[in-house]
């Protein structure tokens, strides 16, 4: 069979002007969180009683014993970003999913977990775990947090480090560097 030279044309000018397009817009980027200072922009618990708690219960009770373990973090996000596509039609990407795949961790682990989900006027606010105790310094100093269900607040300016505690676990937020607390 002959190739035809008018098809072999088209093809062509098809992969020449996909290379253009690439060589223009650059190699295709895996989605970036929020930057250094900024916070997330979707509210890990939030989500997750909104989208998730239905069928894994309100903290995760449905869950299996272990849920979390033996995958790496790769498949983790890979497994919580299509039940995020799917499932919960409500998609994830960025920093929103690893703070999603770190929520879910901690929530299987029984340890705190705290995100920064806004910054206004002053004001700092997020989530954290159920049941956990806050606290948090400004510029070397103790300020107040003011709990209610997951959500806390204080009122300081960046740098802040919030201090999440559940039982004998602490983990610390150094809010502008990290928009969630990371995995232990």
């Amino acid at each position: 069979m002959r190739s035809n030279p008018f098809h072999l044309s088209y093809l062509a000018i098809a992969l020449a002007l996909l290379g253009c397009s690439v060589m223009a817009n650059g190699p295709a980027k895996a989605p970036t969180g929020p930057k250094p200072g900024e916070p997330l922009s979707r509210a890990p618990l939030h989500y997750f009683s909104q989208h998730c708690a239905n069928c894994h219960g309100d903290m995760g009770e449905m869950f299996g014993p272990q849920f979390a373990t033996g995958y790496t973090e790769a498949e983790l996000q890979k497994m919580v970003k299509k039940m995020a596509d799917l499932n919960a039609n409500a998609p994830l990407s960025g920093a929103d999913l690893a703070a999603q795949v770190e929520f879910l961790k901690a929530l299987s682990a029984r340890r705190p977990f705290v995100a920064w989900t806004s910054s206004a006027k002053g004001v700092l606010s997020g989530e954290a775990m159920p049941g956990t105790k806050l606290s948090a310094t400004a510029g070397g100093k103790s300020v107040p947090v003011t709990q209610k269900g997951w959500t806390w607040s204080v009122q300081a300016h960046p740098p802040v480090t919030v201090t999440a505690t559940h039982g004998k676990t602490s983990v610390k937020l150094e809010i502008p560097k990290r928009a969630f607390t990371p995995g232990q």
